[in-house]
């Protein structure tokens, strides 16, 4: 787990990591959760018969 840590020990590339998947998937839900709300609505309504 070398490639965690910095030269002096912190997890700076991890903590970019983490917080760069959070805000690229803020932003993906961001877009996509109209889309996915209205299918599950959709697969709900037909799941009901309506």
């Amino acid at each position: 787990m070398r490639f965690l840590r910095d030269e002096s020990g912190g997890t700076v590339e991890w903590l970019l990591c983490i917080i760069g998947g959070a805000l690229l998937a803020a932003v993906i839900m961001k877009y996509l959760k109209p889309g996915v709300q209205g299918a599950a609505q959709n697969m709900g309504n037909a799941l009901q018969g309506k």
